[in-house]
């Protein structure tokens, strides 16, 4: 170095100096940073698998749980079907008595028959005997009214008759049609039922499966997911180095501070002495520089690769994810499908139950117009009863007449033929009302019964209809719970990618930090070029050609030196040996 030029060396010092700063910034924020950064990636993998875990049981909300809405809707329909084969049953009996009333009904029909063949008996009787009392003269004119009421008598009954037939074939037809129609609400909610337990049931399982098939997909991207960890634990490992790399820049510093202006009023061998030490120094600081430069740049390309490899994986993740998000939510989503078909089957199922409670509203109805039916039919035979006294009276007065009339007395057999067919009426009516009474005593009962059952099944249906509703209702809320998580679910938390953006940032800092030491390494070059420039005239003058000095001052600069490699590289520059000492790499933990 020139005299009294010690600028360069404080330059280059304050360069080194800017240098540890740099690195020493860089790495010291990577080493506050990263374990914030592994943090948060554990706890954004710890709260990814929280969220996969509860899209896998369907908590995707408060209070919403598919697995548990599923559970409850499955046990519903499986306890609704419970009571319809209950409701089933029952209605079998009932259904059964109804046949065998319906059979009664038509055992009125041999009555009524019978009835009405007495009464046109009675009729052509009374034509008979009215004729006789007709040419008995006046003898006969109290017959002759006394057959004229008889055949009044026997018309009516006739015609009545012929009501009650009437009546009868309307009811039996009226009786028909119920059980008709109660055989076909029960064939309805048999087979709607048996249908809907088992299409509810395999849509369940299809939801269920497809739910899992979902969750295995979820899974599968959060285990690549957690593959930033490794490299993440790389780059994190090697911040380490940093130590190495601020102990090497002490020992360029150590080096430079032996840099002074050389003593020019000693010998010329003195003066050789200094310069040659100096000319050294330079190749030392670079040999020490290009192992840090070594060092950084392998740094560098171990973040470089690995930050490469978790920005890979991040935007790998990312892309499954909304690839995932985009083709499970939204109208057309495989979400929306899993559920859509259960949905509409437990919509069907409502339509069903409101269409067979309006069935059975009309049996009600047509139950309690047969009732009515049943009192006018009732009505009709208790009718009879006046008719019989009517038949009686005139059976008396016409026996009476006959005893008092000479000219009748050949009518006693037709009298007797009156008798006959008023004791056959009366017992035929007896016989039919009885049997009527009783058809409606068992009836009333069989249709109240039905009545009571469908009440009671109508307060069912109505209340599994709400049920229904409200199973409607969570299914698709945990389906809108479910697509809102899926849709905000990310897989790294904000923090998380925050963080590593700033590591990222700071990573590449390390660039300049390159260019930094080949810059100081240029300048350092021209110590050693003034000091060889120097040296030549001397050794000129002494006809020298080199000049070898000893080596205890570069040997005591170095024993401050603490990484064993550096210590080789200015034993190798010096030509002598050193002892075993720290290797490179043994650093200090930060």
């Amino acid at each position: 170095m020139l005299d009294n030029d010690t600028t360069l060396r404080d330059e280059l010092i304050v360069a080194l100096q800017e240098l540890t700063d740099g690195t020493h910034d860089v790495f010291l924020k990577l080493a506050d940073t990263f374990p914030s950064l592994l943090r948060e990636l554990f706890r954004s993998l710890e709260a990814s698998g929280a969220a996969v875990a509860s899209f896998e049981t369907g908590e995707a909300a408060d209070d919403v749980s598919l697995k548990r809405t599923i559970a409850d809707t499955r046990a519903l329909v499986d306890n609704a079907s419970d009571r319809l084969e209950e409701f089933q049953n029952h209605d079998e009996q009932l259904f059964r008595r109804l046949d065998a009333e319906i059979e009664r009904l038509t055992s009125l029909d041999t009555f009524i028959g019978r009835i009405r063949e007495d009464s046109v008996e009675m009729e052509l009787i009374s034509l008979n005997a009215m004729t006789v009392a007709l040419k008995a003269g006046s003898a006969g004119r109290a017959f002759s009214y006394i057959t004229e009421e008889l055949k009044r008598l026997s018309n009516r009954t006739i015609a009545l008759t012929e009501e009650i037939a009437d009546r009868g074939a309307t009811l039996l037809d009226e009786f028909t049609s119920f059980r008709d129609s109660v055989r076909e609400i029960r064939a309805f909610q048999e087979q709607f039922f048996t249908r809907f337990r088992e299409e509810l049931h395999a849509c369940f399982d299809s939801c269920t499966t497809g739910i899992s098939e979902l969750t295995s997909s979820l899974k599968n991207i959060r285990a690549h997911s957690e593959t930033v960890k490794a490299p993440l634990s790389t780059i994190m490992e090697h911040v380490q180095v940093h130590d190495i790399i601020k102990q090497s820049i002490d020992h360029v510093v150590i080096s430079l501070r032996e840099l002074r202006n050389v003593d020019t009023n000693g010998t010329d061998e003195d003066t050789l002495d200094e310069l040659s030490f100096l000319a050294r120094i330079p190749d030392l600081c670079s040999a020490l520089l290009r192992d840090i430069q070594s060092k950084i740049s392998t740094s560098r390309t171990v973040f470089a690769e690995n930050n490469a490899q978790i920005e890979t994986t991040l935007n790998e993740v990312e892309e499954r994810r909304r690839k995932f998000v985009n083709s499970s939510i939204g109208a057309d989503g495989r979400l929306h499908g899993l559920f859509r078909d259960t949905e509409e089957s437990l919509a069907q199922l409502t339509s069903d139950l409101n269409k067979a409670a309006r069935m059975k509203q009309r049996i009600a109805s047509a139950s309690r117009e047969i009732v009515g039916r049943l009192r006018a039919l009732e009505d009709d035979f208790t009718s009879f009863s006046s008719m019989l006294t009517r038949f009686h009276a005139i059976d008396i007065a016409s026996r009476i007449e006959v005893a008092k009339q000479e000219v009748l007395r050949r009518m006693g057999g037709t009298v007797e033929q009156m008798t006959d067919l008023t004791r056959r009426i009366e017992l035929d009516v007896t016989h039919a009302l009885n049997e009527t009474k009783a058809f409606i005593a068992e009836t009333n009962v069989t249709i109240l019964t039905f009545q009571e059952a469908f009440e009671s099944q109508e307060q069912f249906a109505t209340e599994f209809a709400a049920d229904v509703r409200t199973a409607y209702d969570s299914l698709t809320l945990a389906r809108r719970s479910m697509a809102s998580s899926l849709e905000s679910f990310a897989f790294f938390s904000r923090g998380f990618t925050t963080l590593f953006t700033d590591v990222r940032a700071e990573l590449e800092r390390l660039d300049v930090l390159d260019g930094e030491v080949d810059r100081v390494i240029g300048r350092l070059y021209t110590v050693k070029e003034d000091s060889e420039r120097r040296m030549k005239p001397i050794l000129a003058r002494l006809n020298r050609e080199s000049w070898h000095i000893e080596n205890e001052k570069l040997q005591r600069m170095i024993e401050r030196f603490t990484i064993l490699t550096h210590k080789k590289s200015a034993a190798e520059i010096g030509g002598f040996e050193v002892e075993e000492g720290a290797e490179s790499g043994e650093v200090t933990l930060f």
